[in-house]
């Protein structure tokens, strides 16, 4: 049973890398000695060594989580399970450009579907859109709206972690969530996915996308919990040879 006042859903889930680390460095600056902390050290030999670890630790430390940040990553792909069950792929590391385009004219030719995601409002729809404005990407201007309040959400998009926490701020994993409901468990770590979806080894890049479909699945879970439905059974593995690419 599906309760939502969207039919269908097109539940999807992005996985992201790191920028350049010239492009993150254009956006947050670069090491300012200044933003160290210090704390009570009052000694200038050991001042200088916490800083000068600080600048050593800088560069890494922003390209090691840049991907966990929409101003800070690129889309290396995009996973949908569409309304008749296919699992679709949308390589952004082939073409970013691309991707981005064909997501939006997925969502522009099904204006009566819902796009279900787990913590899209903060992170995926906020990556596409950024992503898009920088690629040059043109945005249906359907997508996005404003509250009187003045926060910003996306039409027919359902967040399916502030439907279970009641708030974006309020930020739940989607493994936990999964686990709770009895729909299932991530299968591998996100950290992992763009060096093997990327790495050119097929075996790597089958294991990958294996870890996407699934984290797709679970979604899928959640939201058909969400609805009422009965729990999903165990996901089964999906071999990269198999996987359909969108065409749109």
């Amino acid at each position: 049973m599906n309760t939502s006042p969207f039919s269908p859903s097109f539940y999807f889930d992005d996985e992201t890398a790191a920028l350049p680390i010239e492009q993150i460095l254009a956006v947050v600056g670069p090491f300012d000695p200044a933003n160290v902390k210090l704390g009570n050290v009052k000694d200038s030999a050991k001042i200088a060594e916490k800083i000068e670890e600080a600048r050593v630790a800088y560069e890494p430390d922003l390209i090691a989580n840049a991907a966990k940040y929409p101003t800070l990553c690129r889309l290396s792909a995009v996973g949908i399970i569409d309304p008749m069950g296919e699992f679709l792929l949308l390589d952004g590391f082939a073409d970013e450009r691309k991707a981005l385009t064909d997501f939006w004219s997925l969502y522009e030719k099904n204006p009566n579907a819902r796009f279900e995601g787990w913590n899209i409002f903060s992170f995926d729809f906020q990556v596409h859109f950024i992503r898009s404005l920088i690629l040059g990407v043109k945005v249906p201007r359907s997508l996005r709206k404003i509250s009187p309040t003045g926060w910003v959400s996306w039409n027919r998009g359902r967040d399916l972690m502030v439907e279970i926490t009641g708030s974006p701020s309020k930020y739940l994993k989607l493994d936990k969530a999964a686990r709770m409901l009895g729909v299932g468990a991530k299968n591998g770590h996100g950290e992992d996915f763009a060096a093997e979806f990327e790495s050119g080894d097929l075996e790597r890049r089958s294991k990958a996308v294996g870890y996407l479909y699934n984290d797709v699945f679970l979604t899928k879970g959640v939201g058909e919990r969400v609805d009422g439905a009965s729990p999903l059974t165990e996901t089964e593995d999906v071999p990269y040879e198999t996987v359909a690419m969108v065409q749109v």
